[in-house]
């Protein structure tokens, strides 16, 4: 049996009540299931998502992986009025897939497709649906697609 509550088992970098890594409204996860950096979770926000090598990309695939572009290998887009996710290729020399397949034009993704950036394999995991949805409410005033539909 392991003490879970002995001193020295908790991360003391992380204070109580830190927000730090806190995303709001995530549309859904790329999360990338092998390559370098298995394991790392990127939220999809509303809007587009450049995903490429560089910091300044909205989904940076910074480990290592050279067969990423530096910018805008792909994106990826939630449509707030449609509650569809859409993957594009960048216009880069690598090909992106999706589902194994070369993605040549937009297409629409959906939950548990699979994404090839290189050496990099992303699975996208959606939250929103027209089932359920950030939608903007009144009460909240900020206009992010915010209460359940």
């Amino acid at each position: 049996m392991v003490p879970l509550f002995d001193e020295g088992r908790m991360d003391d970098s992380i204070e109580p009540g830190d927000k730090a890594g806190v995303v709001m409204y995530p549309t859904g996860w790329l999360v990338i299931v092998s390559g370098p950096g298995r394991g790392a979770a990127f939220p999809v926000m509303r809007g587009i998502s450049q995903i490429g090598r560089g910091a300044d990309q909205t989904i940076s695939l910074d480990f290592g992986d050279m067969a990423v572009s530096r910018q805008n290998h792909a994106a990826i887009a939630y449509d707030p009025a449609t509650h569809q996710f859409h993957l594009g290729h960048g216009g880069k020399s690598n090909l992106v897939r999706l589902n194994g397949k070369p993605l040549l034009t937009t297409s629409v993704v959906g939950d548990r497709d699979v994404i090839q950036i290189g050496e990099t394999t992303l699975m996208l995991k959606v939250l929103c649906t027209p089932d359920f949805n950030w939608s903007a409410v009144a009460s909240e005033g900020d206009g992010n697609d915010m209460a359940i539909a």
